[in-house]
């Protein structure tokens, strides 16, 4: 395993037992333990995944980095035109859009972006 998934997944090991150990220490667990269990879940997982997928081969090479690079750009360009976009239709319709609906489609929309930025560019590497 390499040392940055190992380091991944004992910190992960770690946050989960921090979660159990903060859960059971006191009578009335909040969310804290909960985001410490989810968060150390996560790490592991993702360090189980990139070692089972990868094993110590690369991971990434120089033309997976430029398309990721370049859908970044790309969708942060989109999510700017998104953001202005709907802070005019805010702006000109007030209570249009709660604090909590703009953030979830603003989320959405750099996920969507991104991901179909990454398959645009990703099939017309020859160009880049």
């Amino acid at each position: 395993m390499k040392k940055k998934n190992a380091l991944t997944a004992i910190l992960g090991a770690v946050l989960i037992a921090s979660g159990l150990v903060m859960s059971v220490a006191t009578r009335n667990p909040g969310p804290e333990s909960m985001i410490l269990i989810n968060a150390g879940m996560a790490m592991a997982v993702m360090a189980l995944v990139r070692h089972i997928r990868y094993g110590k081969g690369v991971e990434a090479d120089e033309m997976t980095k430029r398309i990721a690079y370049i859908s970044l750009a790309a969708s942060f360009q989109i999510t700017l035109f998104f953001l202005i976009t709907f802070w005019w239709i805010s702006y000109v319709f007030p209570g249009f859009f709660t604090t909590s609906q703009f953030a979830g489609i603003m989320f959405i929309e750099m996920i969507v972006a991104n991901v179909l930025f990454r398959i645009y560019y990703s099939r017309r590497t020859e160009r880049l």
